[in-house]
């Protein structure tokens, strides 16, 4: 990566870092059912919204589906975030919780959409930045329905972040 774009893109990132860290954290303390998940969608939507992304909300028919797009042209790349918690996994071991991490994928999906808008508005990079709002990746599996319905056809490439133990 050529020197100069490299440092572009780390100021970038550093200017949106504690709006990611602070969606993490806000996910992490309301964790919500798959298909239920109203205050992250909530929180991610008016963050987005913002700064400037145009939304589309109930894809495919889902509530908690959503789009959020910047930019304009190709290349098209979706940012797949997640957001449900699972049962069983809060303090107390009987309450909602976030044991897969879905509340950092979509902290650090919304990091990567603001980042690049930065990268776009500076004329560094074009195209369009698509975050995708996928609900209920622990139970219904949300991003099946949307690409059944097509939310994903116009899109150059899809990326998805999950965290583990290693690399």
């Amino acid at each position: 990566m050529e020197a100069s774009l490299k440092a572009k893109l780390a100021k970038a990132v550093d200017a949106v870092q504690k709006a990611a860290v602070d969606a993490t954290h806000n996910i992490w303390l309301h964790p919500e059912q798959g298909d239920h998940e109203t205050y992250a969608v909530s929180y991610l939507t008016d963050a987005l919204r913002k700064e400037g992304f145009n939304i589309r909300e109930n894809l495919a028919g889902l509530a908690t589906a959503f789009e959020a797009d910047y930019g304009s042209g190709h290349p098209r790349i979706a940012l797949l975030a997640e957001y449900d918690a699972l049962p069983g996994y809060g303090p107390n071991k009987d309450q909602w919780g976030h044991a897969c991490g879905h509340n950092w994928i979509a902290g650090n999906c919304l990091g990567t959409a603001l980042a690049m808008k930065k990268l776009i508005d500076e004329k560094v990079v074009s195209g369009t930045i698509c975050f995708m709002g996928c609900p209920a990746e622990e139970s219904t599996g949300g991003k099946i329905p949307m690409a059944e319905q097509g939310c994903f056809d116009d899109m150059d490439l899809a990326m998805q972040i999950h965290i583990n133990n290693g690399n």
